[in-house]
């Protein structure tokens, strides 16, 4: 927030003595900067998350100073819906940070608790409620990718083209010739030159024989 109003107690000089909006800015303007105290024990989640992702959650534990507590005996567990929970391992990640991946198959509303102590005593508890599967990935930035179609048509073989030159697509389509067909199964015994080449055979070995004396 940034207030460039140097003058500003001229308000309420001018002001009646029973007018508090004065007082009433500054309290408002300053308990909407300020924040509550993050939990000593709290869960990071990601903020879209699908059915068959890896989710990744992060769990970060401080003692009451607010200082990392890198030694913690940390645990979790996520409730699928429907479902009895689970444990989910956690793995140490450094200044007090506790990392672990989970794969979600289904759909719907999860829960997920974390715990951590050190040396027998509780450090803070963390849950949160997330849901899986309430995003559409196509339409969360369905802005033109040019970059991406553009490599997807060199990959593939083909060509791209911009929506304002869509009436090029037929005479392309026309003057491209396939790099692979199909192949074309052919019967050789209906073709009349196997048929001719099969009697001149048998009609050269009749002659030969009778010219050489064999029967």
């Amino acid at each position: 927030m940034i207030f460039g109003g140097e003058a500003s107690w001229r308000w309420r000089m001018l002001q009646p003595s029973t007018d508090r909006s004065y007082e009433f800015f500054w309290r408002q303007a300053i308990r909407w900067l300020a924040s509550d105290a993050p939990d000593p024990v709290s869960l990071t989640l990601p903020a879209e998350i699908e059915p068959g992702d890896a989710m990744t959650f992060e769990l970060d534990v401080r003692d009451r100073a607010f200082a990392p507590v890198a030694d913690a005996a940390a645990g979790a567990t996520v409730t699928p819906p429907g479902n009895e929970p689970r444990s989910v391992p956690l793995r140490p990640g450094g200044n007090g940070k506790f990392v672990a991946v989970e794969t979600l198959e289904n759909s719907g509303l999860y829960h997920v608790q974390a715990t951590a102590k050190r040396g027998g005593a509780s450090l803070g508890t963390a849950d949160r409620w997330f849901y899986v599967g309430g995003s559409d990935r196509e339409f969360a930035d369905p802005r033109l990718n040019e970059g991406l179609l553009r490599r997807l048509a060199r990959e593939s073989g083909g060509k791209y083209v911009r929506a304002a030159d869509a009436a090029r697509i037929l005479s392309e389509l026309h003057s491209t010739s396939p790099r692979t067909t199909e192949p074309e199964r052919r019967d050789l015994w209906h073709e009349p030159w196997a048929f001719a080449l099969v009697i001149a055979l048998l009609s050269g070995e009749w002659v030969l024989r009778r010219r050489w004396g064999l029967r």
